[in-house]
């Protein structure tokens, strides 16, 4: 059944059996006190502020019966695999040079199987979703992201997480040369700098895909799918 979205630059039609949502990178790392932008001094409040409407997001899309699929951008737990001077990654990355002869950076720095790597406790998958660790902004590098995909015929991704200029916008982009219908819900979205996230949802809408708002995407889904039961 077709489902008639708002969005920008125009509304855009869906099927929520071949849509998914996506929580791009809502992780300790990131968020939480103690985690790595916490102990260098880079604000969390981009994060913290998206989490009740990623959880509302989550509860419609799990009512409706859409899969979901979480990422995670990680450092690798083996040194071996991790970005050197040599790789333009260890520089645009303040993570691959942290100290982690401090306990508590080791801790928060995001290496995979650590507690900075893990997504926050108030989104936490559930039995049956898809979790994909990946070490690139975009979630289809490296990864078996676009298999995950494939297999579960989504057409439509529907994209929420941080941050909003790096992750979330290399990802649309990526679903937009796979051959996806990427579409950002602004206000479950964040970025540090307010000026960044705006900047790239005009990207977006004017390239690469499609943005709309939350209550248009929940509304849209309680009106459109039979016998939808929302979410308390």
């Amino acid at each position: 059944m077709q489902l008639n979205l708002r969005a920008e630059p125009e509304a855009i039609d869906f099927e929520v059996s071949k849509s998914a949502l996506c929580v791009i990178d809502m992780q300790n790392y990131d968020i939480k006190p103690g985690g790595f932008f916490d102990l260098t001094g880079v604000d969390t409040e981009h994060g913290r502020r998206v989490i009740p409407t990623i959880q509302r997001a989550l509860a419609y899309a799990r009512a409706a019966g859409m899969p979901v699929l979480f990422t995670r951008m990680v450092i690798p737990a083996d040194p071996m695999l991790r970005a050197g001077p040599d790789s333009p990654w260890y520089w645009k990355s303040a993570a691959y040079r942290a100290d982690l002869s401090d306990p508590a950076m080791e801790r928060a720095v995001g290496i995979d199987g650590t507690w900075g790597g893990e997504i926050v406790e108030e989104l936490s998958p559930q039995d049956g979703e898809y979790v994909i660790a990946k070490n690139l902004y975009s979630a289809f590098q490296r990864t078996d992201f676009d298999l995950v995909l494939k297999r579960l015929g989504v057409r439509h991704l529907f994209i929420t997480g941080i941050g909003t200029p790096t992750c979330v916008e290399a990802t649309a982009r990526d679903a937009y040369f796979h051959e996806y219908f990427p579409v950002l819900i602004e206000d479950c979205c964040g970025g540090i700098i307010l000026e960044t996230h705006d900047q790239a949802l005009f990207a977006i809408k004017r390239r690469y895909g499609w943005v709309t708002d939350l209550d248009s995407w929940t509304s849209t889904i309680a009106e459109g799918v039979p016998d939808f039961q929302a979410p308390d």
